[in-house]
């Protein structure tokens, strides 16, 4: 019996030890606008421009769209945007990135009109 029990408590602490979550990312200051120059907005043009670079410790990253005409974005890693592929953001659109935001992303406008993007970077 006191084989039975030890086996046990042995296996239920042998389960919580592997059970547990890797400790979560948690942010301890903010960049915006890394790849803006002097931290302005980023300008989005007719050729893709780089937004945000790759990252191995970012917890969360926004990208938006802060201008008035609307741009398409997508992971470096997915090849460069064009006018009608990639993510569309509407002027005002945003997208809220956790760890899995750590590529590195593109942005083109879609229209004639070019617009500007803003990003916040959330780092530990």
């Amino acid at each position: 019996m006191r084989w039975v029990l030890l086996l046990v408590c042995l296996l239920g602490w042998h389960s919580q030890a592997w059970a547990q979550s890797p400790p979560a990312c948690v942010p301890q200051r903010q960049q915006v606008n890394v790849l803006g120059t002097n931290g302005g907005d980023i300008p989005i043009g007719a050729t893709a421009q780089a937004v945000l670079a790759t990252s191995t410790v970012r917890c969360q990253a926004m990208l938006k769209n802060n201008g008035t005409a609307p741009m398409r974005c997508k992971p470096t890693a997915q090849g460069a945007p064009t006018a009608t592929n990639g993510l569309l953001f509407q002027a005002g659109d945003q997208l809220i990135m956790t760890t899995a935001g750590r590529e590195a992303w593109n942005c083109i406008r879609t229209t004639g009109v070019s617009t500007t993007a803003t990003t916040i970077e959330e780092l530990p």
